[in-house]
């Protein structure tokens, strides 16, 4: 029985990217690459880009990138181990194999998958049984067609009725337990009762719609309102949005993606041809969750409660959001309190209008400020305008500022050059203060000298060592630069003459994976290798040098103030020594 490090070796050497990614897209030989449009986002000049020779892929337009696994997981929303199955069928080489990891862990899962599955048939029969769950339905304008569709169950007002059921179809406690379904009524486990009571259950789907939790909601007044299954090995919260395997067709081709909060304003969305919609179902919204949506849609719509508790929610996924460089807009329902309702009382066209005059962030936020501050005192005015001006200072694009500033001063009622004096002392001021925080920056030529440093050590493996003498980890200014070096030092010396790139990209994290891919296949022409990595290693080591110089000044600065003539003179001397070390490279700058 073969090795699994082995096994995996022989499908990387066999497998070649250019046939496999040729199954889902179109490829054109460009040069020595390939290219074409990215399966990945919408796109009308190709920037995705396929090396036979390296057996990566990068698309330069929305940053994915990696090897043929990577690929596979990707376009098929498969595990590394069913990606390596996958090509392993195609080249015909014998998947068997001793030290297989989490084939343990794949047995348990679909034991649990199982049970979800089961559990799921339990509650949905026990819907039609029960009278409540009836009245629920038929209360809030439930269909027969929506419930089946949706697989909606009723959990009865029982202790263990599923735990007892799912026993019968011959599962074990300690697996329903760790599916989440059931609790120990004491430490020694020996008896259990159903998690889940008296409560309108929501199967929740993974991407391949198989069921991995349960959304309860309360049928009468228990509290709390809403509970999910807990963490499983099946069920991870942060990397769940409810209905997306329903709707990412539709996400995907529009490019936009409608979030809501709960279960039941998916279902009314989705059912009444508002299609692009995903749920975030009881959890927070996470960064998980975007760089999921990500893979569909490049546009946001956030549709929350229109409580407060839904406006906090708002606020806090427009801060996470910009993080990613996503602007999303707001939703804003008037005359009722959520989605599901707003299509029950006014239907969906008036629901697509509500959409339809999203407001902007910027828009929604300086609302936010102007309702909560009371504008017809002055005091109110002035916090007003302190916290709309803080948040015009967040966005960079001028004509933006320009327009809202406009909008702050019609809705403050103020004149628009008090604005416009504000924002230029804060941003003098800005601009002051954030002087030492850019002494640290490495500047945009040693990271360029990084990069191409990292391409050179794959490209010529006799170079590496050089690096690896004049260089340390700590040299590399970002993490992933940092990562990747430290991969591509550990790698075996022996794999740099079969596609080593193929190889490294598998020990790194996701990101830092796309980031790899790009600097293998961007296009850089070198006329003498030597001389590029010579100038390289000088600038990265003149960079160094010079932040340190900045940093000498800075202090010397403050030994200045304090008048500390002791410090000011060993600063002196540091900095000289530093100056001199600078010369040594770069001669006089």
């Amino acid at each position: 029985m073969t090795d699994f490090n082995s096994l995996i070796e022989k499908i990387r050497e066999r497998a070649d990217i250019v046939e496999i990614i040729s199954e889902y897209v179109s490829l054109k030989k460009r040069g020595k690459n390939y290219l074409s449009l990215c399966p990945f986002h919408s796109e009308k000049t190709p920037s995705f880009t396929v090396s036979q020779e390296k057996q990566l892929f990068h698309c330069f337009g929305c940053g994915e990138g990696g090897n043929v696994f990577s690929f596979l997981m990707k376009i098929e929303n498969i595990s590394f181990l069913e990606a390596a199955k996958l090509l392993a069928d195609k080249y015909s080489i014998p998947f068997e194999v001793e030290n297989m990891p989490q084939q343990k862990d794949k047995t348990k899962n679909k034991i649990l998958y199982e049970i979800n599955t089961e559990a799921t048939i339990f509650y949905t029969k026990q819907f039609h049984l029960s009278k409540p769950a009836l009245e629920f339905a038929k209360n809030r304008g439930l269909s027969n067609q929506q419930i089946s569709f949706f697989k909606i169950g009723y959990a009865p007002n029982e202790w263990d009725s599923l735990y007892r059921h799912l026993l019968g179809k011959g599962f074990l406690p300690k697996d329903i337990e760790l599916a989440g379904l059931i609790l120990p009524r004491n430490d020694q486990k020996t008896s259990f009762y159903d998690r889940f009571r008296n409560r309108i259950i929501f199967p929740i789907f993974d991407l391949k719609s198989n069921i991995c939790g349960f959304g309860a909601r309360a049928i009468d007044d228990s509290q709390p309102k809403y509970i999910n299954s807990p963490e499983t090995p099946i069920y991870n919260k942060s990397e769940i949005l409810y209905g997306l395997n329903f709707s990412k067709e539709e996400i995907k081709q529009s490019q936009t993606a409608l979030i809501v909060e709960g279960y039941m304003d998916f279902i009314s969305c989705y059912s009444n041809g508002i299609k692009n919609t995903v749920a975030t179902s009881g959890t927070s919204f996470t960064a998980n969750h975007i760089k999921i949506l990500q893979r569909y849609a490049k546009n946001f719509y956030l549709v929350f409660d229109s409580d407060s508790a839904g406006s906090n929610a708002t606020e806090k996924t427009i801060s996470l959001l910009k993080e990613f460089n996503i602007y999303p807009k707001i939703v804003i329902i008037k005359g009722a309190k959520d989605p599901d309702e707003a299509i029950k009382k006014f239907g969906a066209k008036k629901m697509t209008e509500f959409i339809d005059n999203a407001l902007t962030w910027l828009k929604f936020k300086i609302d936010n400020i102007i309702l909560s501050n009371n504008i017809k005192d002055a005091e109110g005015k002035a916090t007003a305008l302190r916290e709309c001006i803080k948040i015009l200072l967040s966005e960079n694009d001028k004509v933006i500022i320009e327009e809202y500033s406009k909008y702050v001063a019609e809705k403050l009622n103020i004149n628009k050059e008090i604005i416009d004096t504000e924002l230029k002392r804060r941003k003098t001021y800005n601009t002051i203060s954030q002087k030492d925080v850019k002494i640290n920056k490495p500047d945009p030529g040693h990271k360029k000298a990084e990069k191409i440093l990292i391409r050179l050590s794959i490209e010529e493996p006799k170079l590496l060592n050089k690096i690896s003498e004049l260089l340390c980890d700590e040299d590399f200014t970002g993490s992933e630069l940092k990562n990747i070096f430290i991969a591509i030092k550990n790698s075996d010396k022996n794999d740099f003459e079969h596609n080593i790139s193929a190889k490294i990209i598998e020990q790194l994290d996701d990101e830092t994976k796309k980031y790899f891919s790009k600097i293998m296949l961007e296009e850089i022409e070198f006329e003498d290798k030597e001389k590029a990595f010579d100038d390289c290693i000088k600038t990265i080591k003149a960079s160094k040098i010079k932040r340190q110089l900045l940093e000498i000044r800075a202090k010397m600065h403050e030994a200045e103030k304090q008048s500390d003539l002791s410090r000011i003179t060993a600063l002196q001397e540091e900095y000289k020594q530093c100056h001199d070390k600078i010369k040594s490279f770069l001669g006089e700058f």
